[in-house]
Parts: C-alpha cells; structure tokens; sequence
C-alpha cells in the first residue's frame, strides 16, 4: 500500500470529521439551514466516503479503534522485548557450546534480519510502529554485534567504538524517517505511458499539488480548447473541454479539495472520440469517483495535434500554478480499480 495515498486518506477522512462538527456548530448559530433530504443525502454521502477509504486503505477512524491500535501497539512492543528476552537467554544458554564460526555468523545475521524484515514491512504498507521496532532491534543487534566481536576475537577496545555505533544508529533513523514519512513527490518528473495523443479512447492520470488560480490548466491537446481545467474561469468545477461546445463539468466539492495545497491523485478519462461522448467522460479524484455536473454536446471534438502540460499555449493566459508528477497518459480507459493500482503504484 503507498503510504502517501494511505496519509491522503486519513487527511481526507478527518477533513470529513472536521466539516460535519462545523456544520453542526452552523446549524445551531442558526448561520446554516438544511432540510432533511439534503442532510441525509450528504450523510450517506460522507459515510459511504469513509466506509470505502477505511476499507481500502486500512484505517482507524473511531476513537475506540484508536484506542485498540494503540492498545496493539503497546502489546507488540511488550511481546518484541519478550521475545528478545528469550533469544538473548536462549544464545547465552547454548553460547559455549557453539564453534566461533557460528558465533560471527549469529552476530552478523541478526541485526541484518531484523533491518530486512522492517524493509519488507515497509514495502508492504505495514504500520511505520512496527517497522521502527525491527528497526531499533537491529541497533541494539549491532552494539551487541560489536562487543561480542570484540570479545571472541579479544579484540583492544577503540575509542571510535561510539563513532561507529552513532553513525549506524543515525543511519537507521534516517531509514525510519524515510520509510514513515508520506512519499514526496518531484513535480518535475513525468512519466508517460505508450500512447498517442489523437487516440479515440484516452485516461490522463496526474499526482498534482495546485494553488487556487484562476484556470489550473492539467494539459491540452493544441488549438483554443481541447484540455482538462482543474476548474474553470472562477466556476470552481473541474472540467474537461474538448471543442467550443463539447465540454463537461464534475462537481465542485472537487476543487474544493484540490485547492488545499495538498498532494492529490486525478485521473480524468473520455471513451471515445464521438461528439456526444464526453457525457460518459469521467473524473476521480485520490482514486474515487467525482459526480458529474453539466455536459454540453452540440459540438464536435475538435482535433488533438499535440500534448501540451499545464498550458495552452494558443491562448497564452491560462497557466497550471502549483506543482506535478507521475503523468500517465493511456490510450484506453482505465477501470476503478486499475486507476487505484495506477495511484498506489502496484502492478
């Protein structure tokens, strides 16, 4: 699991949290008046919202969730320094019975296992908890390492001893930082798939992290219109424009999120290159669908020529403003599910 789309759905789960208390203290200032259709609509809205990313990305949302992995947390950390315990107790029992070989090869495995067993947790999407555990297991493996050696090859003691042991422990908290931080992104990296831009069938897919300008162009295709448009002209909706009356708009709730200065997974795909198809155009937004707003067809699609990121360049005043990376372009339409792999990174 990418523990950046796992972080981005947290923030998004608490922003969630954090607008319903909002607008319940509304309601009661009497400053917001809902009727009952619109509050259940928006509550089954947000509920299903937060089923589907706990589900997807594993995530404890409720306090007493909270407090049960916590409470796991403490319980892992007592059943690792038990088990440690007994390994220690276990070697110093058969400790002299073993040749020397056995002892230097017992002393380099174990600190070596525990880091690449963290690395594999890591890999995997595992808690950043547990992989610090294994990780700190293979410091105190290491200082061990040391003064066994020292011991068994009778060894003078160095006075570069705290040295090596500092810099090995330093580099180890730097492998937890990295491995526990949300991936960063670099905006100037671009990865494009095999694809040509006049495909009749196209999904563009885009980490973005944008500001709140005027008409955030994501790319266009050449000429006055064919592009995607973070939002439009002030409108605040994401749109996508592919001719002078061949357009569609997705629901504003979408750049509300997109505006935040966060990093965020788009994906935004049109079946086909006929002029009433981009009313099946879709977006996604951190891997789940957008509702569509309105969609104008009387227009044909006008014809793509080039592939132009966050511009147009005919019109020279509608710029991307922010940042992005990871740019896919696909000559087919992507499902769900292959559009959440895509944004996970996993085959």
């Amino acid at each position: 699991m990418d523990r950046k789309a796992q972080h981005k759905a947290k923030q998004r789960v608490e922003r969630i949290n954090t607008f319903r208390l909002e607008q319940a203290q509304l309601e009661q200032e009497h400053a917001l008046t809902l009727t009952t259709e619109q509050k259940t609509s928006l509550n089954v809205h947000y509920d299903h919202l937060i089923a589907d990313l706990t589900t997807q990305f594993d995530l404890d949302v409720t306090e007493s969730g909270k407090r049960i992995s916590w409470g796991m947390r403490i319980t892992s950390l007592l059943g690792g320094a038990a088990l440690c315990a007994a390994l220690v107790l276990f070697l110093h029992r058969i400790w002299g019975t073993l040749p020397t070989t056995a002892h230097s090869l017992i002393l380099l495995v174990i600190p070596l296992l525990f880091l690449a067993t963290a690395e594999v947790l890591s890999s995997f999407g595992i808690d950043w908890f547990y992989t610090t555990l294994l990780v700190l297991a293979s410091a105190v493996g290491f200082v061990m390492e040391m003064n066994a050696s020292g011991s068994i090859f009778n060894m003078v003691p160095s006075v570069h001893t705290f040295l090596v042991w500092g810099s090995f422990i330093m580099l180890l908290i730097a492998v937890v930082l990295i491995m526990s931080a949300p991936f960063s992104l670099n905006p100037m990296e671009v990865d494009w798939a095999q694809s040509r831009p006049t495909a009749d069938a196209w999904m563009v897919c885009a980490w973005v992290k944008c500001s709140d300008t005027a008409t955030p162009i994501l790319f266009s295709f050449g000429g006055n219109y064919s592009c995607i448009k973070l939002q439009n002209g002030g409108k605040g909706k994401p749109m996508i424009h592919l001719g002078q009356t061949n357009y569609r708009y997705f629901s504003a709730t979408a750049w509300t999120t997109l505006k935040d200065g966060q990093w965020h997974h788009v994906a935004f795909s049109v079946p086909d290159k006929g002029q009433t198809d981009i009313s099946q155009a879709k977006m996604y937004l951190d891997g789940v669908s957008v509702a569509g707003d309105t969609a104008v067809t009387t227009g044909p699609q006008t014809n793509k020529s080039h592939v132009y990121l966050g511009a147009i360049p005919a019109v020279g005043t509608q710029w991307f403003g922010g940042a992005m990376d990871d740019l896919i372009l696909f000559n087919r339409v992507l499902t769900e599910n292959k559009i959440r792999r895509v944004m996970n990174r996993e085959p």
